[in-house]
């Protein structure tokens, strides 16, 4: 058995949404921003990162599912862009429903639990909305 990794399968998923991921660009990074593309920061992208272990259901079980919170960082140049996108990701978290591919792990459902807080990081001065969502996923990875 292959235990899937969330923030993957999370990522594989977002890019399945042609919307947001037409409006980022596909630009969909896991636990931060990558050194390749600080250069071309501020501009439309999604970081996906995590927020916190299993909690809930499955997490002192043996089922394969589990509990976990992420926070995505919807990034743009101006404050409302980045606003705009928190929306299209709150639209694509909310659809999921028993939602899995190939080589991935499964996702059940997502709800917000915080945000969206739009603000700038203090360090790099770049605009982002950040929101936080629990998410239901499936721990085995599908053939």
């Amino acid at each position: 058995m292959t235990v899937a990794d969330p923030i993957t399968t999370l990522r594989a998923y977002l890019l399945t949404v042609s919307s947001l991921s037409t409006e980022v660009g596909g630009r969909v990074f896991g636990e931060e921003v990558p050194s390749t593309e600080t250069n071309s920061m501020p501009r439309k992208c999604l970081v996906l990162a995590s927020s916190g272990g299993r909690m809930g259901l499955g997490a002192a079980s043996n089922m394969d599912v589990g509990n976990i919170r992420i926070a995505v960082r919807s990034y743009a140049s101006e404050l409302y862009e980045a606003r705009a996108i928190d929306r299209m990701v709150y639209e694509a978290m909310t659809a999921i429903s028993r939602w899995s591919a190939s080589g991935q792990g499964g996702l059940h459902y997502a709800v917000q639990e915080s945000g969206p807080f739009v603000i700038r990081d203090p360090d790099t001065q770049w605009p982002f909305a950040l929101s936080t969502y629990g998410l239901m996923t499936g721990e085995v990875v599908h053939a």
